[in-house]
Protein backbone atom coordinates (compact mmCIF):
# COMPACT_ATOMS: atom_id res chain seq x y z
CA UNK A 1 0.00 0.00 0.00
CA UNK A 2 2.95 2.80 0.94
CA UNK A 3 4.72 1.65 -2.74
CA UNK A 4 1.58 3.13 -4.19
CA UNK A 5 1.56 6.53 -2.05
CA UNK A 6 3.47 9.18 -3.44
CA UNK A 7 7.05 10.05 -2.20
CA UNK A 8 7.36 11.84 0.90
CA UNK A 9 3.77 11.81 1.58
CA UNK A 10 1.59 12.30 5.12
CA UNK A 11 0.15 8.90 6.09
CA UNK A 12 -3.22 9.35 8.10
CA UNK A 13 -4.69 6.73 10.67
CA UNK A 14 -7.44 6.48 11.95
CA UNK A 15 -8.02 4.37 15.09
CA UNK A 16 -4.10 3.92 16.49
CA UNK A 17 -5.47 1.22 18.84
CA UNK A 18 -2.33 0.36 20.80
CA UNK A 19 -0.08 1.59 17.70
CA UNK A 20 1.40 -1.91 16.32
CA UNK A 21 0.31 -0.28 12.77
CA UNK A 22 0.73 3.07 13.42
CA UNK A 23 4.69 1.29 13.83
CA UNK A 24 4.60 -0.35 10.67
CA UNK A 25 3.88 2.43 8.98
CA UNK A 26 6.46 4.60 10.60
CA UNK A 27 8.70 1.59 9.31
CA UNK A 28 7.80 2.40 5.36
CA UNK A 29 10.70 4.85 4.08
CA UNK A 30 8.39 6.13 1.10
CA UNK A 31 6.16 8.16 3.70
CA UNK A 32 7.18 11.20 4.93
CA UNK A 33 5.07 11.66 8.35
CA UNK A 34 2.62 9.23 9.70
CA UNK A 35 -0.34 10.83 11.66
CA UNK A 36 -2.53 8.49 14.31
CA UNK A 37 -5.49 9.18 15.21
CA UNK A 38 -7.04 7.85 18.69
CA UNK A 39 -10.05 9.03 20.63
CA UNK A 40 -9.73 6.99 23.54
CA UNK A 41 -7.17 8.62 26.24
CA UNK A 42 -6.40 5.84 27.77
CA UNK A 43 -5.16 3.82 24.24
CA UNK A 44 -4.11 6.90 22.99
CA UNK A 45 -1.42 7.12 25.81
CA UNK A 46 -0.75 3.63 24.96
CA UNK A 47 0.05 3.59 21.58
CA UNK A 48 2.20 7.07 22.33
CA UNK A 49 4.02 4.59 24.99
CA UNK A 50 4.85 1.85 22.20
CA UNK A 51 5.51 4.06 19.42
CA UNK A 52 8.32 6.15 21.05
CA UNK A 53 9.46 2.75 23.15
CA UNK A 54 9.56 1.06 19.14
CA UNK A 55 12.45 3.93 18.32
CA UNK A 56 9.91 6.42 16.25
CA UNK A 57 10.06 9.97 17.92
CA UNK A 58 7.57 12.90 17.19
CA UNK A 59 9.63 14.03 13.87
CA UNK A 60 8.46 10.53 12.12
CA UNK A 61 4.63 10.14 13.83
CA UNK A 62 2.31 12.12 15.27
CA UNK A 63 0.15 10.78 17.99
CA UNK A 64 -3.49 12.44 18.41
CA UNK A 65 -5.96 12.19 20.95
CA UNK A 66 -8.79 13.46 19.34
CA UNK A 67 -11.37 12.17 16.19
CA UNK A 68 -10.24 12.44 13.13
CA UNK A 69 -12.69 15.01 12.34
CA UNK A 70 -11.36 17.21 15.07
CA UNK A 71 -7.83 17.64 13.03
CA UNK A 72 -6.53 19.76 10.64
CA UNK A 73 -2.97 18.60 8.79
CA UNK A 74 -1.12 21.57 7.34
CA UNK A 75 -0.35 19.09 3.47
CA UNK A 76 -3.84 16.12 3.03
CA UNK A 77 -2.70 12.88 3.55
CA UNK A 78 -2.17 10.84 0.24
CA UNK A 79 -2.41 7.33 2.36
CA UNK A 80 -5.17 6.63 4.94
CA UNK A 81 -6.00 3.32 7.17
CA UNK A 82 -8.92 3.37 9.01
CA UNK A 83 -9.44 0.46 11.57
CA UNK A 84 -13.26 1.27 12.60
CA UNK A 85 -14.52 -2.14 11.46
CA UNK A 86 -16.98 -3.84 13.69
CA UNK A 87 -18.68 -7.65 13.61
CA UNK A 88 -21.50 -5.65 11.84
CA UNK A 89 -18.78 -3.60 9.47
CA UNK A 90 -20.58 -0.27 9.90
CA UNK A 91 -21.23 -0.07 13.15
CA UNK A 92 -18.09 2.14 14.55
CA UNK A 93 -18.74 4.72 11.65
CA UNK A 94 -16.21 3.61 8.82
CA UNK A 95 -18.39 5.46 6.25
CA UNK A 96 -18.98 8.66 8.31
CA UNK A 97 -15.76 9.18 9.23
CA UNK A 98 -14.30 8.69 5.55
CA UNK A 99 -16.22 10.35 4.25
CA UNK A 100 -15.88 13.27 6.38
CA UNK A 101 -11.60 12.53 6.34
CA UNK A 102 -12.33 13.66 2.22
CA UNK A 103 -14.72 15.95 2.39
CA UNK A 104 -12.99 18.44 4.47
CA UNK A 105 -9.44 17.84 2.88
CA UNK A 106 -8.18 16.16 6.12
CA UNK A 107 -7.18 13.74 2.78
CA UNK A 108 -6.43 14.36 -0.44
CA UNK A 109 -9.29 13.29 -3.19
CA UNK A 110 -7.51 10.85 -4.54
CA UNK A 111 -5.74 9.24 -1.89
CA UNK A 112 -5.54 5.70 -1.48
CA UNK A 113 -7.98 4.03 1.48
CA UNK A 114 -6.97 1.09 3.21
CA UNK A 115 -9.77 -0.62 3.59
CA UNK A 116 -11.18 0.43 -0.24
CA UNK A 117 -14.42 -1.23 -0.33
CA UNK A 118 -16.29 -4.35 0.86
CA UNK A 119 -18.61 -7.02 0.13
CA UNK A 120 -21.72 -8.45 2.06
CA UNK A 121 -22.81 -12.00 1.74
CA UNK A 122 -26.18 -12.89 3.18
CA UNK A 123 -28.16 -16.60 3.61
CA UNK A 124 -30.80 -17.69 5.49
CA UNK A 125 -30.57 -19.83 8.93
CA UNK A 126 -32.24 -22.28 11.07
CA UNK A 127 -31.26 -21.95 14.81
CA UNK A 128 -33.87 -21.67 17.34
CA UNK A 129 -31.26 -19.56 19.28
CA UNK A 130 -31.12 -16.41 17.15
CA UNK A 131 -34.92 -16.61 16.98
CA UNK A 132 -35.27 -15.52 20.77
CA UNK A 133 -33.07 -12.73 20.32
CA UNK A 134 -36.45 -10.72 19.50
CA UNK A 135 -38.84 -10.06 22.41
CA UNK A 136 -38.59 -7.68 25.89
CA UNK A 137 -35.65 -9.01 27.80
CA UNK A 138 -33.87 -7.75 24.11
CA UNK A 139 -36.20 -4.38 24.22
CA UNK A 140 -34.95 -3.52 27.83
CA UNK A 141 -31.49 -4.58 26.94
CA UNK A 142 -30.49 -2.33 23.67
CA UNK A 143 -33.51 -0.24 23.40
CA UNK A 144 -35.83 -0.51 20.90
CA UNK A 145 -35.16 2.37 17.57
CA UNK A 146 -38.06 0.71 15.66
CA UNK A 147 -37.19 -1.47 12.28
CA UNK A 148 -35.33 -4.55 12.02
CA UNK A 149 -31.73 -5.01 13.75
CA UNK A 150 -29.61 -7.70 13.59
CA UNK A 151 -26.99 -8.58 16.05
CA UNK A 152 -23.90 -10.51 16.60
CA UNK A 153 -24.07 -14.32 15.84
CA UNK A 154 -21.83 -17.49 15.32
CA UNK A 155 -23.42 -18.51 12.53
CA UNK A 156 -20.62 -21.72 12.28
CA UNK A 157 -23.13 -22.95 14.77
CA UNK A 158 -25.85 -22.51 13.22
CA UNK A 159 -27.97 -24.58 9.95
CA UNK A 160 -27.25 -22.70 6.86
CA UNK A 161 -30.36 -23.79 4.48
CA UNK A 162 -29.28 -21.32 1.14
CA UNK A 163 -26.04 -20.75 -0.11
CA UNK A 164 -24.47 -17.46 0.99
CA UNK A 165 -25.43 -14.53 -1.88
CA UNK A 166 -23.21 -11.36 -2.67
CA UNK A 167 -26.10 -8.66 -2.23
CA UNK A 168 -24.18 -5.48 -1.50
CA UNK A 169 -20.90 -3.95 -2.57
CA UNK A 170 -19.69 -0.54 -0.68
CA UNK A 171 -16.66 1.49 -1.34
CA UNK A 172 -14.32 2.72 1.15
CA UNK A 173 -12.79 5.46 -1.63
CA UNK A 174 -16.12 6.63 -2.64
CA UNK A 175 -18.04 6.29 0.31
CA UNK A 176 -22.01 6.84 -0.45
CA UNK A 177 -24.11 10.47 0.76
CA UNK A 178 -25.66 9.72 3.87
CA UNK A 179 -28.58 8.07 4.32
CA UNK A 180 -30.47 4.36 3.32
CA UNK A 181 -28.90 2.99 0.24
CA UNK A 182 -30.68 -0.79 -0.80
CA UNK A 183 -28.73 -3.28 -3.04
CA UNK A 184 -30.61 -5.23 -5.77
CA UNK A 185 -33.32 -8.00 -5.09
CA UNK A 186 -31.29 -11.37 -4.80
CA UNK A 187 -32.54 -14.65 -5.26
CA UNK A 188 -31.83 -17.55 -3.24
CA UNK A 189 -31.83 -20.99 -3.89
CA UNK A 190 -33.14 -23.52 -1.14
CA UNK A 191 -31.00 -26.41 -0.44
CA UNK A 192 -32.09 -28.01 2.59
CA UNK A 193 -35.36 -28.25 4.36
CA UNK A 194 -35.67 -26.99 7.49
CA UNK A 195 -37.53 -23.79 9.41
CA UNK A 196 -36.21 -20.19 8.92
CA UNK A 197 -35.31 -17.98 12.31
CA UNK A 198 -32.81 -15.32 10.67
CA UNK A 199 -31.72 -13.97 7.93
CA UNK A 200 -27.43 -13.83 8.08
CA UNK A 201 -24.74 -12.40 7.05
CA UNK A 202 -20.93 -11.77 6.51
CA UNK A 203 -18.72 -9.25 4.50
CA UNK A 204 -14.69 -9.60 3.34
CA UNK A 205 -12.93 -6.29 3.63
CA UNK A 206 -10.37 -5.44 0.37
CA UNK A 207 -7.34 -4.39 1.34
CA UNK A 208 -6.51 -3.06 -2.39
CA UNK A 209 -2.94 -4.77 -2.86
CA UNK A 210 -4.52 -8.33 -3.47
CA UNK A 211 -5.03 -9.23 0.31
CA UNK A 212 -8.18 -8.89 2.37
CA UNK A 213 -9.80 -9.80 5.87
CA UNK A 214 -13.41 -10.85 6.31
CA UNK A 215 -15.29 -12.36 9.70
CA UNK A 216 -16.40 -15.49 7.58
CA UNK A 217 -17.05 -18.49 9.67
CA UNK A 218 -13.81 -20.13 8.91
CA UNK A 219 -11.54 -17.15 8.65
CA UNK A 220 -8.12 -17.39 9.90
CA UNK A 221 -7.60 -17.10 13.82
CA UNK A 222 -6.42 -13.85 13.74
CA UNK A 223 -9.98 -12.57 12.35
CA UNK A 224 -11.79 -14.77 14.64
CA UNK A 225 -12.43 -11.87 16.83
CA UNK A 226 -15.22 -10.92 14.67
CA UNK A 227 -18.24 -12.52 14.81
CA UNK A 228 -20.86 -12.98 12.26
CA UNK A 229 -24.75 -11.43 11.80
CA UNK A 230 -28.25 -12.20 11.93
CA UNK A 231 -31.49 -10.47 11.69
CA UNK A 232 -34.45 -13.16 13.29
CA UNK A 233 -37.54 -13.02 11.48
CA UNK A 234 -40.37 -11.82 12.90
CA UNK A 235 -42.09 -15.54 12.61
CA UNK A 236 -40.06 -18.00 11.70
CA UNK A 237 -41.43 -20.28 8.88
CA UNK A 238 -40.92 -23.55 6.90
CA UNK A 239 -39.32 -23.92 3.55
CA UNK A 240 -37.68 -26.95 1.28
CA UNK A 241 -35.77 -27.43 -2.02
CA UNK A 242 -37.13 -25.86 -4.88
CA UNK A 243 -39.22 -22.82 -2.70
CA UNK A 244 -38.21 -18.72 -4.48
CA UNK A 245 -36.54 -16.45 -1.89
CA UNK A 246 -35.30 -13.27 -2.61
CA UNK A 247 -33.14 -10.85 -0.52
CA UNK A 248 -32.67 -7.01 -0.46
CA UNK A 249 -29.75 -5.68 1.77
CA UNK A 250 -30.39 -1.82 2.65
CA UNK A 251 -27.44 -0.26 4.33
CA UNK A 252 -27.47 3.07 6.38
CA UNK A 253 -24.11 5.02 7.85
CA UNK A 254 -24.20 2.59 10.60
CA UNK A 255 -26.61 -0.91 9.92
CA UNK A 256 -27.11 -3.29 7.72
CA UNK A 257 -30.99 -5.01 7.35
CA UNK A 258 -32.50 -7.12 5.06
CA UNK A 259 -36.38 -7.67 3.36
CA UNK A 260 -37.08 -10.83 2.54
CA UNK A 261 -39.75 -11.80 -0.19
CA UNK A 262 -41.13 -15.04 -0.80
CA UNK A 263 -43.46 -15.48 -4.22
CA UNK A 264 -43.25 -11.73 -4.92
CA UNK A 265 -44.43 -10.53 -1.71
CA UNK A 266 -43.35 -9.94 1.93
CA UNK A 267 -41.62 -12.63 4.44
CA UNK A 268 -40.64 -9.66 6.45
CA UNK A 269 -40.10 -6.44 5.97
CA UNK A 270 -37.44 -4.47 7.44
CA UNK A 271 -39.19 -1.24 8.45
CA UNK A 272 -42.22 -3.36 9.81
CA UNK A 273 -39.95 -4.98 12.20
CA UNK A 274 -38.21 -3.72 15.90
CA UNK A 275 -35.59 -5.25 17.90
CA UNK A 276 -37.86 -6.09 20.64
CA UNK A 277 -41.03 -7.70 18.77
CA UNK A 278 -43.54 -5.20 21.34
CA UNK A 279 -43.83 -2.09 19.03
CA UNK A 280 -45.68 -1.36 16.67
CA UNK A 281 -46.33 2.26 15.38
CA UNK A 282 -47.15 4.44 12.41
CA UNK A 283 -49.87 1.90 10.58
CA UNK A 284 -52.01 -0.87 11.72
CA UNK A 285 -50.35 -2.94 8.83
CA UNK A 286 -47.34 -3.17 11.36
CA UNK A 287 -50.03 -5.59 13.88
CA UNK A 288 -48.86 -8.30 11.32
CA UNK A 289 -45.39 -8.11 11.69
CA UNK A 290 -45.61 -9.26 15.18
CA UNK A 291 -44.96 -12.90 16.84
CA UNK A 292 -48.04 -14.74 17.45
CA UNK A 293 -47.98 -14.28 21.15
CA UNK A 294 -47.02 -11.07 20.84
CA UNK A 295 -49.39 -10.18 17.89
CA UNK A 296 -52.44 -11.90 19.87
CA UNK A 297 -51.95 -10.39 23.31
CA UNK A 298 -52.11 -6.65 21.00
CA UNK A 299 -55.08 -7.46 19.10
CA UNK A 300 -56.98 -8.30 22.58
CA UNK A 301 -56.23 -4.98 24.22
CA UNK A 302 -56.52 -3.01 20.71
CA UNK A 303 -60.04 -4.87 19.96
CA UNK A 304 -63.28 -2.29 19.61
CA UNK A 305 -61.90 0.54 17.89
CA UNK A 306 -61.31 -0.39 14.23
CA UNK A 307 -61.23 3.43 13.37
CA UNK A 308 -57.63 4.17 14.43
CA UNK A 309 -55.00 4.86 12.13
CA UNK A 310 -52.27 4.34 14.51
CA UNK A 311 -51.87 1.23 16.96
CA UNK A 312 -48.93 1.76 18.90
CA UNK A 313 -47.86 -1.38 21.26
CA UNK A 314 -45.64 -0.88 24.31
CA UNK A 315 -43.03 1.87 24.44
CA UNK A 316 -44.91 4.11 26.37
CA UNK A 317 -47.20 5.26 23.18
CA UNK A 318 -44.13 7.05 21.64
CA UNK A 319 -45.53 6.43 18.49
CA UNK A 320 -48.91 7.06 18.77
CA UNK A 321 -48.07 10.39 20.22
CA UNK A 322 -45.71 11.45 17.90
CA UNK A 323 -48.71 10.60 15.44
CA UNK A 324 -50.99 12.72 16.98
CA UNK A 325 -48.37 15.30 16.67
CA UNK A 326 -48.09 15.04 12.99
CA UNK A 327 -51.88 15.56 12.70
CA UNK A 328 -53.37 11.67 13.29
CA UNK A 329 -56.73 11.90 14.06
CA UNK A 330 -57.12 8.69 16.35
CA UNK A 331 -54.65 6.53 17.75
CA UNK A 332 -54.95 3.66 20.17
CA UNK A 333 -51.64 2.41 22.54
CA UNK A 334 -51.72 -0.17 24.37
CA UNK A 335 -48.74 -0.05 27.83
CA UNK A 336 -48.20 -2.67 29.67
CA UNK A 337 -46.58 -0.18 32.65
CA UNK A 338 -49.42 2.00 34.54
CA UNK A 339 -47.35 4.68 35.09
CA UNK A 340 -46.78 5.06 31.05
CA UNK A 341 -50.22 4.46 30.77
CA UNK A 342 -50.71 7.54 33.16
CA UNK A 343 -47.97 9.47 31.14
CA UNK A 344 -49.53 8.91 27.92
CA UNK A 345 -52.81 10.17 28.31
CA UNK A 346 -51.25 13.22 30.14
CA UNK A 347 -49.30 13.79 26.76
CA UNK A 348 -52.12 12.98 24.51
CA UNK A 349 -54.61 15.53 26.67
CA UNK A 350 -51.95 18.56 25.81
CA UNK A 351 -52.82 17.80 21.69
CA UNK A 352 -57.19 18.54 22.67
Amino acid sequence: AAEAAPEGCVALEIGAGTGLLTQLLCKEDRIGHVVACEMEPALSKVATACVRAGGFEEERCTIVNARSDAISLPTPASLVVCELADHGLLGEGLLPTLREVLASGTASKDATIIPCGAYVEAALFEDASLAKRRGPDNYRRQRCRGGAACAPARLGNARRLTPYVRVLDLSFSSPPARGAHAGAKVDLQVQKRGRVDAVGYRWRMDLGFGEGVSNWEDADDFQDHWWQMAQPLDAPFDIGPGVPFSLKATHTDTDIVFDVFFDAGFVTSAAALCACGLHVGYSTGRLASLPSDHRALAASCLRGDDTAEVWDVGDGAICALACLRAGCDNAVAWCADARDALHASNVARRFE
